[in-house]
Protein backbone atom coordinates (compact mmCIF):
# COMPACT_ATOMS: atom_id res chain seq x y z
CA UNK A 1 0.00 0.00 0.00
CA UNK A 2 1.44 3.67 -0.87
CA UNK A 3 2.31 5.84 2.22
CA UNK A 4 0.20 8.88 2.17
CA UNK A 5 0.83 11.33 4.51
CA UNK A 6 -1.31 11.83 7.86
CA UNK A 7 -1.77 15.84 7.25
CA UNK A 8 -2.36 17.43 4.13
CA UNK A 9 1.10 19.59 3.46
CA UNK A 10 1.39 23.15 3.42
CA UNK A 11 3.27 24.28 -0.02
CA UNK A 12 4.11 27.75 1.40
CA UNK A 13 5.63 25.55 4.76
CA UNK A 14 7.38 22.92 2.24
CA UNK A 15 10.99 23.09 2.46
CA UNK A 16 13.10 22.21 -0.91
CA UNK A 17 13.48 18.79 0.12
CA UNK A 18 9.98 18.65 0.55
CA UNK A 19 9.04 19.77 -2.48
CA UNK A 20 11.64 17.45 -4.35
CA UNK A 21 10.00 14.62 -2.59
CA UNK A 22 7.72 12.43 -5.03
CA UNK A 23 5.19 11.26 -2.62
CA UNK A 24 4.75 14.90 -1.65
CA UNK A 25 4.87 16.36 -4.77
CA UNK A 26 2.57 13.70 -6.21
CA UNK A 27 0.03 14.84 -3.68
CA UNK A 28 0.20 18.43 -4.03
CA UNK A 29 -0.72 17.83 -7.77
CA UNK A 30 -3.25 15.44 -6.84
CA UNK A 31 -4.83 17.85 -4.79
CA UNK A 32 -4.46 20.68 -7.59
CA UNK A 33 -6.48 18.28 -9.97
CA UNK A 34 -9.31 17.78 -7.15
CA UNK A 35 -9.91 21.31 -6.87
CA UNK A 36 -10.14 22.08 -10.50
CA UNK A 37 -12.26 18.92 -10.88
CA UNK A 38 -14.57 20.60 -8.16
CA UNK A 39 -14.52 23.84 -10.14
CA UNK A 40 -15.84 22.04 -13.22
CA UNK A 41 -18.27 20.64 -11.39
CA UNK A 42 -19.87 23.34 -9.81
CA UNK A 43 -19.42 25.31 -13.43
CA UNK A 44 -21.43 22.51 -14.72
CA UNK A 45 -24.37 21.90 -12.46
CA UNK A 46 -24.67 25.99 -12.73
CA UNK A 47 -25.05 25.71 -16.89
CA UNK A 48 -27.48 22.76 -15.86
CA UNK A 49 -29.50 24.49 -13.51
CA UNK A 50 -29.47 27.55 -15.92
CA UNK A 51 -30.30 25.57 -18.72
CA UNK A 52 -33.70 23.85 -16.50
CA UNK A 53 -35.04 27.51 -15.69
CA UNK A 54 -34.90 28.91 -18.75
CA UNK A 55 -36.29 25.40 -20.24
CA UNK A 56 -39.09 26.03 -17.25
CA UNK A 57 -39.24 29.55 -18.43
CA UNK A 58 -39.80 28.83 -22.20
CA UNK A 59 -42.37 26.42 -21.20
CA UNK A 60 -44.57 28.56 -18.89
CA UNK A 61 -44.23 31.16 -21.86
CA UNK A 62 -45.69 28.41 -24.34
CA UNK A 63 -47.87 26.45 -22.28
CA UNK A 64 -50.31 30.16 -20.98
CA UNK A 65 -51.26 30.61 -24.77
CA UNK A 66 -52.07 27.10 -25.11
CA UNK A 67 -54.18 27.37 -21.50
CA UNK A 68 -55.85 30.37 -22.77
CA UNK A 69 -56.60 29.28 -26.70
CA UNK A 70 -58.13 25.91 -24.26
CA UNK A 71 -60.28 28.05 -22.40
CA UNK A 72 -61.95 30.02 -24.63
CA UNK A 73 -62.05 27.72 -27.59
CA UNK A 74 -59.77 29.36 -29.70
CA UNK A 75 -56.42 28.85 -31.73
CA UNK A 76 -52.89 29.22 -29.52
CA UNK A 77 -51.96 31.56 -32.43
CA UNK A 78 -55.10 33.88 -31.91
CA UNK A 79 -54.51 34.12 -28.33
CA UNK A 80 -50.70 35.04 -29.18
CA UNK A 81 -51.80 38.02 -31.36
CA UNK A 82 -54.50 39.02 -29.51
CA UNK A 83 -51.11 39.23 -26.60
CA UNK A 84 -48.90 41.29 -29.46
CA UNK A 85 -51.93 43.54 -30.03
CA UNK A 86 -52.06 44.71 -26.31
CA UNK A 87 -48.55 45.32 -25.94
CA UNK A 88 -47.89 48.64 -25.59
CA UNK A 89 -44.68 49.18 -28.15
CA UNK A 90 -42.66 51.80 -26.51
Amino acid sequence: MAKTPKRQPNPQALSEADLKDSSVKAFLEAQEKVRAAERALREAEAERDAAALATKEAKVERGLPQRLADLYGVTRHAIEDMRRRAAPTT
